[in-house]
């Protein structure tokens, strides 16, 4: 993909890797408060927790390279009933040991490995409703069912009052 490589090339040059990025981030910055909640519940009132992922925790398991979504959602799901916690949150750029595995490394053994979480997890009950906060346009909708992959997962384009494009990506939704 010519997006990719003009990605890298930016970064290699020393310039932003989108060159509309600090426009969308003032734009989004400047209509925050039209954004609609994204799940129905206030996430500065409702009761939460931080749902630690982190090389410290054993939240996601003992083992990285044997990740069990099972006994992670399980221990979710008790730290959030422990403290009353309507919604748990999981970190946006937090180095986390689930990456470790094979299913983030590169195609070769040079290449760079991903070890930081890129978004912000919102754990709540199944069935919870999720919603966009920003109009857009779904340009995908895909069941991603391999091991540690975003199961269903929806990206929506959005643009700006100026025109400027910019997508979210919403992962690990119920494919039903």
């Amino acid at each position: 993909d010519l997006r990719i490589g003009e990605i890298a090339l930016r970064k290699a040059c020393g310039r932003a890797p989108w060159p509309h990025g600090e426009r969308v981030r003032a734009w989004i910055a400047a209509n925050a408060h039209a954004c609609a909640p994204v799940l129905p519940r206030d996430l500065h009132s409702a009761p939460r927790t931080v749902v630690d992922f982190s090389f410290e925790s054993l939240t996601a398991g003992d083992d990285p390279t044997r990740f069990d979504t099972a006994v992670c959602e399980a221990r979710i799901d008790e730290q959030m009933a422990l403290l009353h916690a309507k919604v748990g949150i999981g970190r946006y750029a937090e180095p986390r040991t689930i990456y470790e595995g094979d299913a983030f490394a590169g195609p070769t053994p040079h290449d760079e490995r991903r070890t930081v979480h890129l978004g912000v997890d919102l754990f709540a009950p199944a069935g919870t409703a999720v919603h966009a906060p920003l109009d857009g346009e779904v340009v995908r909708a895909i069941d991603c069912g391999s091991r540690l992959d975003y199961g269903g997962m929806v990206v929506l384009r959005h643009v700006t009052a100026d025109g400027d494009a910019f997508a979210t990506l919403w992962g690990h939704l119920d494919p039903e």
